[in-house]
């Protein structure tokens, strides 16, 4: 099962659980591999942005296997 970490404040449960449900789902439809999912850390930050949002590497990634993403 992927790491996957949730950065916001006041979320209700629902929408908590939620989220990290449609993750789930888009991983296993993304990468079919279970062995490659466990190996993924996934942070999502709920906040404004200026754009709609995005998606990058971790600093501290190796960017030719990435293992760590944010989500914005």
């Amino acid at each position: 099962m992927p790491i996957i970490k949730l950065h916001t404040r006041n979320i209700n449960l629902k929408c908590k659980t939620a989220i990290f449900a449609m993750t789930e789902y888009a991983l296993a439809t993304l990468i079919p591999s279970k062995r490659l999912r466990d190996n993924l850390m996934i942070n999502i930050h709920l906040r404004h942005h200026s754009n709609e949002g995005e998606a990058k590497l971790a600093s501290e990634t190796n960017r030719y296997r990435p293992r760590s993403f944010k989500i914005i």
